[in-house]
């Protein structure tokens, strides 16, 4: 028995090492789509950004759901236009 546990043991090991790597690089795609646009030609940063993560094997349907979340798609909350539009014309919330 004691085989299996440490094979369970290295192989959640690097799973998380990966999972951790996945989520640095989503972070990093979210980061450079919201700050030049979520076209990649257009937007360098973004290309390198998802070159990165096909280096290391990500899936697409992460890449995607970063570029999605940063452009505004369902998952994304526009924080600013929310705490705007419960103020009034003091600047003082109106709840």
């Amino acid at each position: 028995m004691p085989k299996f546990k440490l094979f369970a043991d290295r192989k959640g090991k690097a799973d998380q090492a990966k999972n951790n790597q996945f989520v640095k690089l989503a972070r990093e795609i979210y980061v450079q789509a919201r700050r030049g646009g979520t076209n990649p030609e257009a937007n360098y940063g973004l290309k390198t950004a998802i070159a990165s993560a096909r280096a290391i094997q990500m899936p697409n349907d992460n890449i995607e759901r970063a570029i999605k979340k940063a452009a505004g798609g369902a998952t994304a909350w526009n924080m600013k236009k929310l705490f705007m539009k419960d103020m009034d014309r003091a600047g003082s919330p109106s709840w």
